[in-house]
């Protein structure tokens, strides 16, 4: 009852009479997601549905893991960014990699789902 009456108060009193300050009389905005944050988010739903602890057995016989579906070797080629096989599962480490991967022009890397993504969206790093 007593949040219905100050819901109901603070939008009937204008914020001049409140005498609150002008910065906090701006509207909120919020941010919008990149181009490349939305390919990458793209991505991630494509190979694991977002799933960071994933482990599948793909075609060729090796593990892929995360939300990027990493295969080892491939995840340890970026060793000089700070890939091991024991943060392969890490979250942050592997959008880290994968970002990287991408600004480096790798989609490929992520054949189906790169096709995929492009085909929807476009290529990664262009304006959606």
């Amino acid at each position: 009852m007593l949040a219905s009456i100050i819901l109901a108060f603070t939008f009937a009193v204008s914020p001049a009479v409140l005498n609150l300050p002008q910065w906090m009389l701006a509207p909120i905005v919020e941010a919008t997601p990149s181009s490349k944050e939305i390919w990458i988010s793209k991505l991630a739903e494509c190979e694991s549905m977002g799933s960071t602890t994933i482990k599948v057995l793909d075609t060729n016989g090796y593990f892929s893991y995360g939300k990027y579906q990493w295969q080892m070797a491939s995840w340890l080629n970026y060793r000089i960014q700070g890939a091991t096989k024991e943060n392969i599962l890490d979250e942050k480490m592997q959008d880290k990699i994968t970002r990287y991967a991408l600004d480096q022009g790798k989609w490929e890397m992520w054949y189906n789902c790169g096709k995929i993504i492009n085909k929807k969206l476009g290529k990664y790093g262009e304006d959606l």
